[in-house]
C-alpha cells in the first residue's frame, strides 16, 4: 500500500545494496505546517522459513522539492539476496510540555524491495 502524499516510489523490483539510493517524493499533505516533520524508513527481510526480520530504519535523507532517499543503508549480511519490505512512515507535531513528549504518527507505506 501507499499513502496518497507519497507521489513517487520505487518499483517492487528495485534492489538496495548498501552502495545505493532510493528515492521518494511526498507531497507535504500530512504535516503542511510543521517544518520540523520527520520521514522515517525501517528495512525488513524475510528469511528462508518466512520469519520477517527487523534491520531497523532512520530519517530519510532531504533532497529538495519533496524528494527524499534512502542513502546507503546498513544491511544484514543474512539480508543479502533476499526479499523483503521498507515501511515509511512520519513523526509530526512533536511537543514537550513539562518535561513530557508527545508526538503523531503515520504509516505512509509498504514497499517490496530485493537486498544486494
Amino acid at each position: 500500500y501507499t499513502d496518497k502524499s507519497i507521489r513517487k516510489y520505487p518499483a517492487a523490483s528495485s534492489t538496495l545494496s548498501e552502495s545505493s539510493e532510493l528515492t521518494f517524493e511526498y507531497d507535504n499533505s500530512i504535516a503542511p505546517n510543521d517544518k520540523y516533520s520527520l520521514l522515517n524508513y525501517e528495512l525488513f527481510y524475510v528469511t528462508k522459513d518466512g520469519s520477517v526480520v527487523s534491520m531497523g530504519g532512520a530519517p530519510l535523507t532531504s533532497k529538495g522539492n519533496g524528494i527524499f532517499s534512502i542513502t546507503k543503508p546498513k544491511i544484514s549480511a543474512d539480508a543479502k539476496g533476499s526479499k523483503g519490505f521498507i515501511k515509511l512512515s512520519i513523526t509530526y507535531d512533536v511537543k514537550v510540555v513539562n518535561d513530557s513528549t508527545t508526538a503523531q504518527s503515520a504509516d505512509l507505506g509498504l514497499y517490496e524491495i530485493e537486498y544486494k
